[in-house]
């Protein structure tokens, strides 16, 4: 399947390819039909064409990436505006994933959107229920921002690191945004735990403050 992908797309002349690949990153969270959408193979092919020279990534990461964000914000205001996720059947694949991503907002606010980024369908669901659930449109958009930058630049730079070569694209396809998030997890893990260590010791120095 991706090897037909990447057929079918390095047919297109480089500038309709480089709006093909825009489009789908638009498309892919500003509407739910973006499940159809094969995002993260598209990426792929437009960092194994900037590895052979047919679209410059100076400007086709760019592209990609401003197309994303701004598929992101549509899909805010969305369900910001209407206060409600789009009418889908309960027992439907879009339903479920609409509720993961409530779920994470739930739990996880602000942090969520970054992180379902890396998250097959999930990703697709998430700016609509961040609207929705009345996440704050700066916290958001940061969050948004930082995710779209981060998964599309990994996803790129693994076609690019291909070297040309389908095989190893396709063989890497996933990997390198699985290896990326274990990273950022980590690293969010790391803080997470430095934070709640700084405020026990500041708790613990209140107390013996008291206490003297």
């Amino acid at each position: 399947m991706f090897t037909d992908w990447v057929d079918t797309v390095a047919k297109l002349p480089p500038h309709t390819l480089l709006l093909v690949a825009a489009l789908l990153m638009f498309v892919e969270t500003a509407v739910l039909i973006g499940f159809a959408v094969p995002a993260e193979s598209t990426l792929l092919v437009v960092g194994l064409l900037g590895y052979q020279g047919v679209l410059p990534l100076t400007l086709s990461l760019p592209v990609c990436v401003a197309a994303g964000i701004a598929g992101d914000q549509v899909a805010y205001w969305t369900g910001r505006t209407l206060h409600t996720r789009r009418t889908v059947r309960a027992s439907s694949r879009a339903a479920r994933y609409l509720d993961r991503a409530e779920s994470l907002l739930r739990g996880r606010g602000g942090p969520a959107v970054f992180f379902a980024r890396w998250i097959p369908f999930v990703r697709t669901c998430m700016p609509l229920s961040a609207g929705a659930s009345g996440l704050p449109a700066p916290v958001f958009t940061a969050y948004s921002a930082a995710g779209v930058v981060t998964w599309m630049s990994t996803n790129v730079l693994v076609g690019y690191a291909a070297g040309g070569s389908l095989a190893a694209a396709s063989r890497w396809a996933g990997r390198g945004a699985a290896i990326a998030c274990f990273v950022v997890a980590a690293g969010v893990v790391v803080l997470i735990v430095r934070r709640r260590v700084r405020r026990s010791d500041r708790q613990q120095d209140d107390l013996s403050e008291l206490k003297s």
